[in-house]
């Protein structure tokens, strides 16, 4: 394992996590879903250092509520065409695993770890409800705990895949015409449970054979991340999935503080399992030059669409002293925190030009080297692939 580092990053959602910050003034146009607007604050949060940058997706429109958008951009295909426009920050794209096959997250997220060169990672999630099924129009919704029993397999499914190609299976032997050396190509078959509630129980499961049409991603394997709600019962399902395959667990729906418990019982189950996850909190921020500011902007959001998510307001000062209490570097219980924008045109550029330079001067927010990919600056080992030789015969 190589050594953990503090993660800081951020969260590239629309006009921001905030549900009326697109009615603000300064917000960006989103209505020609060009992409630019991402890509912008995407190029910010590199050069700020920013280490990760996650794009929020989901299957099926949002219900009409004030404040609320009524279309996106495929978070995927946007992390796609944002790899070689950025050259150190870390892309993790949300793919719902419920309706999504896994060859299809499998290659996707293969291909976008190639052409970022090793930055690529996935926010995994599911889905419970009829709109979603109804979008996809191939199986029924289900209950939380049948999907996530079923994201597992798919997570180890699409695992397989990516490791289905050994390192060196491209040979590419003019000599006899060989591209690729079919010995160190792979089938998986990999099981994946049922999540569709049938008359007489559960149907629906099947068997992932392979190999991958890509070859085996620079990183291994990308990133795998998992959001867990803080003390909420929706959140028991997600964290067994989150301990037993993610490299990455973003704790959500607390401020910082309230954090502390969920990071303990998630490096607990995961420590069960004799695996080591990267625990981060993801907090919503609204960002100004005094604390009266702060409170100003906030009840601004507020008036525009409020939605109770706990949130920091307040100064990039206070805030950066609250992440370095919190550092499991300095004897806290976090490795990083994904700082979400209330309002992306003013609180990135905040995060970027008040907030990174006074982590970067007390350690947390560290330059990253020439070719680093989103494992190295998360602190993580590049797993070797379960089918290669040297694996295989230990």
């Amino acid at each position: 394992m190589t050594t953990p580092t503090y993660a800081v990053g951020t969260a590239l959602d629309g006009a921001g996590d905030a549900p009326g910050a697109w009615r603000l003034p300064t917000a960006p146009d989103l209505t020609a879903f060009d992409g630019r607007a991402a890509r912008d604050a995407a190029l910010l949060a590199e050069a700020a250092g920013l280490v990760f940058a996650t794009l929020d997706d989901a299957l099926a429109l949002p219900e009409p509520a004030p404040g609320r958008l009524r279309g996106r951009l495929d978070a995927l295909a946007t992390a796609c065409w944002l790899g070689p426009q950025t050259s150190r920050l870390g892309l993790l794209p949300t793919v719902t695993l419920t309706h999504t096959e896994p060859f299809h997250v499998s290659t996707a997220t293969a291909t976008l770890d190639l052409v970022s060169e090793g930055r690529a990672g996935v926010v995994v999630d599911v889905s419970t409800d009829a709109a979603s099924a109804a979008a996809i129009g191939r199986r029924a919704p289900a209950p939380a705990d049948l999907v996530w029993a079923q994201a597992e397999d798919v997570v180890e499914a699409v695992a397989r895949l990516w490791d289905s190609w050994e390192d060196d299976a491209v040979v590419r032997d003019v000599a006899t015409s060989r591209f690729v050396d079919r010995e160190r190509l792979h089938h998986v078959d990999a099981p994946v449970r049922a999540a569709d509630p049938g008359p007489g129980g559960p149907t629906g499961a099947f068997t992932v054979r392979g190999p991958s049409i890509v070859p085996r991603p620079p990183q291994g394997r990308p990133v795998v991340a998992v959001r867990v709600p803080v003390a909420t019962p929706a959140g028991a399902a997600r964290l067994r999935t989150a301990a037993l395959r993610a490299d990455l667990v973003l704790l959500t729906g607390a401020d910082l503080a309230g954090t502390r418990e969920a990071a303990q019982r998630v490096r607990a189950a995961a420590a069960g399992l004799g695996r080591e996850v990267r625990v981060l909190a993801s907090l919503r921020v609204v960002l100004g030059d005094d604390d009266t500011a702060a409170r100003g902007r906030a009840e601004e959001l507020d008036a525009l669409g409020a939605d109770g998510v706990p949130a920091f307001v307040g100064t990039a000062a206070g805030l950066a002293a609250q992440l370095e209490r919190t550092s499991a570097a300095v004897g806290g219980w976090l490795d990083g925190v994904e700082l979400r924008p209330a309002a992306l045109a003013e609180d990135l550029p905040r995060i970027a030009r008040d907030l990174a330079p006074r982590l970067a001067a007390s350690g947390l927010l560290a330059t990253a080297g020439p070719g680093a990919t989103l494992r190295d600056r998360l602190g993580l080992a590049r797993p070797a692939s379960r089918y290669a030789r040297a694996a295989v015969s230990s």
